[in-house]
């Protein structure tokens, strides 16, 4: 019995994931060009019902239609409604689904191209963020300077006071 359960398993390609969003949508994509060469239709349309995308794929209605959104919305999926009872077919625009997965893969190469390149204008640091935390109403430097100093293990500043954080400033207590 464990064994029969164990008959189907279901392939999905990694390079789909980008495209479709998601390792769901990757499945769902998986099965569409799985079917696609083996309609019969001569313009690539094929005709599945709901229950059997959850069949092969285990993915609910919801599910199925989120998938399917963002494959018409990326023009990778077209879709048609036809006869009586009116049917839901689906075609793949392959040349579409090809020119997504170049873009992704080009973008990975100049990905990797820069990484583990270390930039030598930025500086490691274990500072999240500075800020001139002086005390301006007392005139002892000495106490500004340590008051500035302990104020740097506080949470980093919010985007507003990071943008209102000089260059100065960065230099002086952030070096």
């Amino acid at each position: 019995m464990v064994l029969r359960l164990l008959d189907r398993p279901i392939a999905f390609h990694r390079c789909f994931v980008p495209v479709a969003e998601s390792v769901a949508g990757a499945v769902w994509l998986s099965q569409l060009v799985y079917w696609s060469g083996r309609g019969q239709d001569k313009a690539g349309w094929i005709y599945k019902t709901q229950q059997e995308w959850k069949e092969e794929t285990g993915l609910g209605r919801s599910e199925q239609e989120n998938v399917r959104k963002k494959l018409r919305n990326k023009k990778v999926l077209e879709e048609k409604e036809d006869g009586l009872p009116c049917r839901l077919f689906y075609r793949l625009n392959i040349d579409r689904l090809f020119e997504l997965i170049s873009l992704q893969a080009r973008a990975d190469a100049g990905a990797d191209q820069y990484a583990g390149i270390q930039h030598t204008r930025m500086r490691k640091t274990s500072k999240q963020a500075c800020r001139n935390l002086a005390n301006k109403d007392d005139g002892n430097q000495q106490a500004n300077t340590e008051t500035t100093h302990r104020s740097h293990h506080k949470p980093p500043p919010s985007a507003l006071e990071s943008e209102a954080c000089s260059v100065s400033c960065h230099r002086r207590w952030c070096s």
